[in-house]
């Protein structure tokens, strides 16, 4: 798709984030910013059923929230694509 858009160069790599369980300070407060965007972006798409799962997630007082549960944890990959607009 790059190169048919004119780009050259093109490459892929990818990431991997991988934080087992159970999770430290910092991570929990990660992944809660990161279900936080979730909500704040397709919350209100969400079947109420797990609208209310990412609610209990979020809550810092529930003992199935992401503070609290020993059970969390993130893994996410990413893909970065690149290219290069010719010059002229």
């Amino acid at each position: 798709m790059l190169r048919r858009a004119g780009l050259g160069d093109v490459g892929a790599f990818g990431t991997l984030l991988d934080l087992p369980a159970p999770l430290d300070d910092t991570a929990r407060i990660f992944l809660h910013a990161h279900l936080d965007e979730i909500r704040e972006s397709v919350g209100e798409s969400l079947d109420p059923v797990d609208r209310t799962t990412l609610e209990v997630l979020l809550d810092p007082e529930a003992p199935e929230g992401i503070f609290r549960r020993p059970d969390a944890f993130v893994l996410s990959m990413s893909a970065v694509f690149t290219g290069l607009r010719p010059v002229h």
